[in-house]
């Protein structure tokens, strides 16, 4: 049963989420938070120990649901999918939710997790990489290769619009054609 502090609680995660995407991560305050509240900065801390404590619950809260999207996207599929169109599917999935929360993803993977950070809410979305990659080298490269082209997307750091999207069709392709060859192999 949720209490009417944790309750209050995520309702204000939800709205330091907006601030941030709203006001960008090298902007975000305390301060914009409880105006978005209604409530002066000290009052949210009766809910939060410090600027940290809400960064980290954003995070969290980034992470499982970057993990509800990935799970939905390949449900979706059907059972009978094969392991090249679940990879293609998670691949889509990473760059829309980085894509519609550019803020939340900068937040989640440009520093260091806070040191309070669940490591349980990292594994939500890491199982779903693990699981279709047999190989954890094959996942933590799916991982990286995702992260550096969206880190750079979001940064406006492609030339051009074509260039991005051929980028990521390269991505796509080797990594399904990777995928298959792997489980073609077990």
């Amino acid at each position: 049963m949720t209490g009417a502090h944790d309750t209050r609680r995520d309702e204000l995660v939800g709205m330091a989420i907006a601030v941030l995407e709203r006001d960008g991560l090298e902007r975000f305050s305390i301060g914009e938070i409880a105006r978005e509240a209604g409530i002066k900065p000290p009052s949210l801390y009766k809910q939060f120990r410090n600027k940290a404590d809400i960064e980290a619950a954003m995070i969290e809260l980034g992470f499982r649901t970057q993990a509800k999207v990935n799970r939905k996207a390949v449900a979706a599929l059907g059972k009978a999918a094969s392991k090249g169109q679940i990879a293609e599917t998670l691949v889509r999935a990473y760059r829309d939710f980085g894509m519609q929360h550019p803020q939340l993803y900068r937040l989640m993977n440009d520093r260091p997790l806070p040191a309070t950070f669940p490591p349980e809410a990292m594994d939500a979305i890491s199982v779903d990489y693990r699981k279709l990659f047999t190989e954890p080298l094959l996942a933590t490269g799916f991982w990286a290769w995702a992260h550096g082209l969206l880190t750079l997307e979001l940064a406006n750091r492609y030339e051009s619009q074509s260039d991005v999207e051929g980028l990521w069709k390269i991505m796509v392709d080797r990594l399904v054609a990777e995928v298959e060859r792997v489980e073609s192999a077990e």
